[in-house]
């Protein structure tokens, strides 16, 4: 039976017996099987009988929201990243206001999945149903500036992810929803028919029963609604530490 030894560096140790299969791996740590190739980092010289290797441990959080310290409060942002390191998770935070562009954030995102250690993601952000960013107050007061498509996304990741919080508006769709809702004044959101979304939130993460994903498919207010980590995955899931 497979173990995985999350201990808060970028990729964790999983430990196979005889007969253990990477579909098995990839159900239990919520990656997909017929992606192992672009997550499963073999040691060199590893025997052909041992299954093992380094799989994904990094779970990035990437803030694009309004307001600051207090923002980051109400949602309560510094207790998230406190919960995925409790579990055995390397956390990584990306924030606006450190001065990056949202192209190199991009890269950041895009380096840690090449190398195969981006297990996850969770944003807070503005959102509509082809991605999110900062929004135009921060924009109009010169704070900065992102904005991220989820296609631009699924092309800087080499592999669908195990857990994905979207916390931002119409985050929560995916390309094979038909019925896409778009937002219209006064925070309303109406179906378009005729709107089709090549990648939505919903596709960042892998379809394997093990994984996680909130999303949201109207106008989000996230001190009310927003997705909680600690509410999505519970110790032991996905091979992480147990309490």
């Amino acid at each position: 039976m497979w173990q995985i030894d999350r201990t808060g560096t970028p990729q964790a140790q999983a430990f196979g017996e005889p007969g253990d299969t990477r579909a098995d791996l990839a159900d239990l740590i919520g990656l997909q099987a017929d992606e192992v190739d672009a997550w499963l980092v073999r040691p060199d010289g590893a025997p052909p009988d041992d299954p093992g290797g380094e799989v994904p441990n990094t779970i990035l959080f990437l803030w694009a929201g309004d307001l600051g310290a207090i923002g980051q409060a109400a949602v309560r942002w510094s207790g998230e990243m406190a919960y995925a390191r409790s579990l055995g998770f390397h956390v990584v935070e990306l924030d606006f206001r450190d001065g990056r562009s949202d192209y190199q954030a991009l890269d950041v995102l895009a380096a840690y999945s090449q190398s195969g250690e981006l297990h996850g993601l969770v944003v807070t952000g503005h959102g509509c149903p082809a991605g999110f960013g900062t929004g135009g107050i921060t924009e109009r007061l010169g704070l900065g500036n992102w904005t991220f498509t989820y296609e631009e996304l699924d092309e800087a990741f080499r592999y669908r992810l195990a857990v994905v919080v979207l916390n931002a508006c119409l985050s929560g769709f995916s390309c094979q929803d038909k019925e896409i809702r778009t937002a219209t004044r006064f925070l309303r959101t109406r179906i378009d028919p005729d709107y089709r979304l090549e990648v939505g939130g919903r596709d960042l993460v892998s379809t394997s029963p093990g994984a996680r994903f909130w999303g949201h498919q109207k106008i989000l207010f996230p001190v009310l609604q927003g997705g909680r980590l600690r509410r999505l995955l519970r110790p032991g899931e996905q091979g992480t530490v147990c309490g």
